[in-house]
């Protein structure tokens, strides 16, 4: 059984402080009008949780004392050798804090707590004024259900019936929880194969950065050396030279025209004006030429980096040429291969690649050290013989030759060629049309001569004629001549060319090396540029290390195939995993 121990009040209604403790028997609390009595079972049922109504009030606040702002009603009960202290509190704007030895506690669960021990607010624990009258009143009907609310049956059947519908609404709960569940570990999965892409790509990003700084690093220093060695010596005492043979030409050509003055009765001398003219004539081709040649040099499509390596020959088209009426076959046979570059030796062919790596070129480099040709087995039965037979090379380029057109068969006409005789050799005609081994006919008739070559080789071709006439010339004069006279005046006038082709000379030098400085110029530009770019680059990767590999550019294009494998990633992958 459940009792009262002990009640404290404090500002509850006309108590400002009162502690009343209950024996364990009946209990009569008796006094005058308004002395509080009342107020006592008003301060029980208000521990109980009743409301302001029950509890002979408007407000729930009217429940604290005149003067005080808070209320509170303290019961300490007792079951066997169990205590329950419990207390209620409100304060005057209607709040309520209920507490259970002493922890804050909600009102539902003192309602628990009470119903455990057989008490509740509203039930017939307390019997207040009129309720005999009104039990003995009552129906059967009505005894039986307040007999089963002392009894706590109906209080039973109430929790009953919750705890029936909160585990409905747990089973609902509980399908719910577990199709959020399932679709979480699908969630799951999709995130977590996210992550690992994200993981992936991270490493990948990584080493791809680390990579692309080696191979900056790399090309930082091969830009460094090429420009340390873009140096050129440059002559200081060229224009000095120049000027001291121009004042003596300027002396010598005086001396001339001095002798010429000599002679100027001479029947010969309008020979030798005409000399004179054709000589000056000479060397202006000369000159020209000179130029031309230097310039046709520098067009050939041939990388310096090979040009001027050790290791470099020539092209095939300057290392073997054609007798003269056979250049038409010669060029149709060898077609494309005509601007290769020969080396002497393997080793260089594969400096000259490392040195033109990273450069945007094409070009086809024979070592001839490496290379492999078949002997001939038999000779050709039709037309004039070998193709090699009719071509001006060094012996050394022996198998060079027999690499590039050994197995070519030179004839007048193709139609010399007949159906059987196809596919042991290639065929040339001097008209430039080809039978191929597996049956397929070219016709090549290209003039391989560009308009610059044809107007260089019409310059040669007048030196060649101007030398011709110029000793036929001097012939003539020296027949006419005074021997006295015509000795020193030839003295001079070799003496003048002299000075005039070393002029010309140091005035071909002197464009050479501005064309040179504004070469080294042109390519110290493109290096700098090119440096201020990888340095823009290496800024950007200065939170990396360098990766060491035996080949990172091989490596690099590896990370970036399987970079775009892997495609786009969610940035937000491992933060939605971790949710």
């Amino acid at each position: 059984m459940t009792f009262i121990e002990q009640l404290e009040l404090e500002n509850f209604k006309s108590f400002k402080r009162a502690r009343i403790i209950f024996p364990e028997r009946i209990v009569a609390i008796t006094g005058p009008n308004g002395s509080g009595k009342s107020n006592i079972l008003d301060a029980i049922t208000f521990v109980l949780g009743e409301r302001a109504r029950a509890l002979r009030a408007d407000r729930i606040s009217e429940l604290v004392r005149k003067g005080a702002e808070t209320a509170k009603v303290t019961m300490i009960l007792r079951k066997g050798d169990e205590r329950v202290r419990i207390s209620r509190e409100i304060k005057r704007n209607g709040t309520s804090v209920y507490r259970i030895n002493g922890s804050v506690r909600k009102a539902y669960e003192v309602d628990v707590l009470l119903s455990e021990l057989g008490l509740r607010a509203g039930s017939y624990s307390i019997v207040s004024q009129g309720d005999i009258t009104e039990i003995v009143e009552m129906s059967p009907h009505q005894r039986v259900r307040l007999l089963e609310e002392i009894s706590g049956v109906e209080e039973y059947e109430k929790r009953k019936m919750d705890a029936l519908r909160e585990l409905e609404e747990v089973d609902r709960m509980v399908s719910e929880r577990e199709a959020v569940l399932k679709e979480r570990e699908m969630e799951l999965k999709r995130a977590e194969r996210e992550l690992n892409k994200l993981k992936e790509m991270e490493e990948l990003e990584e080493r791809r950065n680390r990579l692309m700084k080696a191979v900056l690093l790399a090309r930082r220093d091969e830009l460094l050396r090429r420009k340390e060695k873009l140096s050129f010596s440059i002559d200081n005492n060229l224009d000095e030279r120049m000027e001291e043979v121009k004042r003596l030409l300027e002396r010598e050509e005086r001396e001339l025209e001095d002798l010429e003055k000599c002679i100027e009765e001479d029947p010969s001398r309008q020979l030798r004006m005409r000399l004179e003219s054709m000589r000056s004539d000479l060397r202006k081709v000369e000159l020209d030429i000179s130029l031309r040649e230097e310039r046709l040099k520098a067009r050939r499509d041939i990388p310096e980096e090979i040009r001027n390596d050790p290791s470099f020959l020539g092209t095939v088209s300057e290392l073997i040429k054609p007798m003269e009426g056979y250049e038409i076959a010669f060029h149709a046979a060898i077609g494309g291969r005509a601007n290769d570059a020969v080396v002497y030796e393997y080793e260089g062919a594969i400096r000259i690649v490392n040195k033109l790596k990273g450069r945007k070129v094409r070009v086809r480099i024979i070592p001839l050290d490496s290379i492999r040709v078949k002997q001939r087995e038999e000779d050709p039965e039709i037309g004039l013989g070998w193709l090699s037979s009719y071509l001006i090379y060094d012996r050394k380029l022996e198998k060079l030759v027999q690499l590039l057109l050994g197995d070519y068969v030179l004839v007048e006409d193709i139609k010399e060629v007949q159906r059987d005789k196809i596919g042991k050799f290639r065929y040339v005609s001097l008209d430039g049309e080809i039978i191929f081994q597996d049956g397929t006919l070219m016709i090549d008739r290209r003039d391989y001569q560009s308009e610059y070559e044809r107007e260089l080789k019409e310059l040669i071709e007048r030196r060649e004629s101007l030398k011709r006439d110029i000793i036929e010339l001097e012939e003539r004069i020296g027949k006419e001549e005074k021997k006295d006279i015509i000795a020193a005046l030839k003295k001079k006038r070799e003496e003048v060319r002299r000075l005039r082709d070393e002029y010309s000379s140091l005035m071909a030098e002197r464009q050479r090396m501005a064309r040179e400085i504004e070469r080294i110029s042109e390519e110290k530009g493109m290096i700098e540029a090119e440096l201020k770019e990888v340095e823009r680059k290496l800024q950007e990767l200065s939170g990396y290390e360098p990766a060491d590999s035996d080949d990172p550019e091989r490596e690099l294009n590896l990370i970036e195939m399987r970079i775009r494998e892997i495609g786009q990633v969610n940035p937000n992958a491992e933060i939605e995993y971790r949710e």
